[in-house]
C-alpha cells in the first residue's frame, strides 16, 4: 500500500514469510532500541499491535496482488535454499512477462492488417 501511496504499482511481489514469533521478537529487539529509557513503555502491548497491524497490511497485499504474489517460507530454511526459491519465483515473473509482451506484440501486428 505504501508503494501505491508514492506512486509505484508493483506487477509482482515476493514475500518472505516467517512465523509470528520471530517476528515478534525481531520488532520487541526493534522498539528496545527506540524506548529503552521509557519505563512507562508497555513492549508486550507495542509489539503485538505491530504485529497485528503488520499481519493486517500483508493480508490486503495479498488480496490486492492475488495471482502477482508468492509467498517464500523462512522458517528452518537455510539462506541457500531461500535465495534459490527467489530466483525460481523471479525467472517465472520474467517468463511471464516476455509471455505478455509476446502476446501484445502478436495483437498489434494483426491490428494493422
Amino acid at each position: 500500500m505504501f508503494l501505491q501511496s508514492v506512486g509505484l504499482m508493483p506487477d509482482n511481489i515476493i514475500c518472505l514469510e516467517s512465523n509470528r514469533k520471530k517476528v515478534e521478537e525481531r520488532i520487541h529487539e526493534k522498539l528496545k532500541q527506540t524506548h529503552s529509557n521509557d519505563p512507562a513503555y508497555s513492549f508486550p502491548t507495542a509489539v503485538k499491535e505491530s504485529v497485528d497491524e503488520s499481519e493486517l497490511n500483508l493480508k490486503a497485499v495479498k488480496e490486492v496482488f492475488k495471482g502477482f504474489y508468492a509467498e517464500i517460507p523462512t522458517s528452518n530454511r537455510k539462506k541457500s535454499d531461500i535465495i534459490d526459491e527467489i530466483a525460481v519465483n523471479l525467472k517465472q515473473f520474467f517468463l511471464n512477462f516476455f509471455i505478455y509482451i509476446t502476446y501484445l506484440l502478436i495483437i498489434l501486428a494483426y491490428s494493422k492488417i
